[in-house]
């Protein structure tokens, strides 16, 4: 498969799914999995019609809906894609999209809007990976390379859920996390949502920080 923006963008969202290879069936199966019903039915299923790829959303499971099909064209281009960012600048785009939607972070600014959280929220967005830092450093260079500044990269960090180490960096500033929105134009509707109401109405303050592993 030539990689398309939708294509780039399924490859920077399958971070938060998997590739499994079987013995069984097609022997391909791809999945994605996520809390919120309406990021799979409107940003996931378009892509995979375009595609003439059609599956149900199933679930809830545990605290997930997800998709599960078999496809071993695009399974093996999304092995090909989803660890190493593209070259083509939309295409960067693209993919940091996806992978933002599925692996960033941005504070709960509706909580802290209803009193529930008491602390004032850092104006910050995060990207965070399991494992290894690679993709994660292409994507950070890259948001530079697009004029957006980041935080110098942290890990390997300890994290009681994960086995693996956690790397990360953030966005810092109501400008910054402004041009990000504006360049990358994020698809998540809780992250989408939270970005627009922190650039509106958190007052910055000193991020909170975790532990380095030695």
């Amino acid at each position: 498969m030539n990689l398309t923006e939708d294509l780039a963008y399924l490859s920077g969202a399958v971070h938060d799914g998997c590739l499994v290879k079987r013995t069984t069936r097609t022997g391909y199966d791809i999945q994605f999995y996520q809390k919120n019903r309406e990021w799979l039915e409107k940003s996931i299923l378009p892509r995979l019609e375009s595609l003439d790829i059609t599956t149900p959303i199933r679930g809830p499971w545990k605290t997930c809906f997800y998709l599960k099909f078999g496809n071993k064209k695009l399974y093996k281009t999304l092995e090909q894609t989803m660890n190493t960012l593209p070259t083509e600048p939309r295409l960067q785009i693209a993919f940091i999209r996806g992978f933002w939607d599925t692996e960033g972070s941005c504070p709960h600014v509706e909580k802290y809007l209803l009193g529930q959280r008491k602390r004032r929220i850092p104006p910050q967005i995060g990207f965070h990976q399991n494992g290894s830092d690679q993709l994660l450093t292409e994507v950070r260079n890259a948001l530079e390379r697009f004029g957006i500044e980041c935080s110098a990269m942290s890990g390997p960090l300890s994290r009681p859920v994960n086995k693996k180490p956690e790397y990360r960096f953030f966005i810092y500033s109501v400008n910054r996390i402004r041009k990000f929105s504006e360049l990358i134009q994020p698809e998540h509707p809780d992250k989408k949502k939270r970005i627009a109401l922190l650039l509106k109405s958190i007052k910055p303050c000193k991020p909170h920080t975790l532990t380095v592993l030695r």
